[in-house]
């Protein structure tokens, strides 16, 4: 996923302040942790289906580059058993 950030840098005359615009790669990682009861709500509520639970009864990844980073699955784990985290890969 591409994110631009824009900084408006001041300059003497704030009349004239110099506006930045920076893009980076931002990929999301989603990792489900080993406290995971396999209760079936974060592969459920997943608006992308990156998670599923055919896999020994707990949640399991099976596509994380189509995540949306919503954080919909770490917001609703009632274990906190789902940790999303969004990664600047270039700069």
């Amino acid at each position: 996923m591409r994110v631009c950030l824009k900084s408006i840098m001041p300059t003497k005359s704030h009349l004239r302040a110099k506006t930045r615009i920076k893009c980076v790669t931002v990929v999301i990682r989603v990792r489900v942790l080993d406290n995971c009861v396999g209760c079936g709500i974060c592969w459920t509520i997943c608006p992308k289906g990156v998670l599923t639970g055919k896999l020994r009864g707990r949640a399991y990844v099976i596509n994380e580059s189509v995540c949306s980073g919503c954080y919909s699955c770490q917001d609703n784990c009632p274990y906190s058993a789902i940790v999303v985290t969004p990664m600047v890969v270039n700069k």
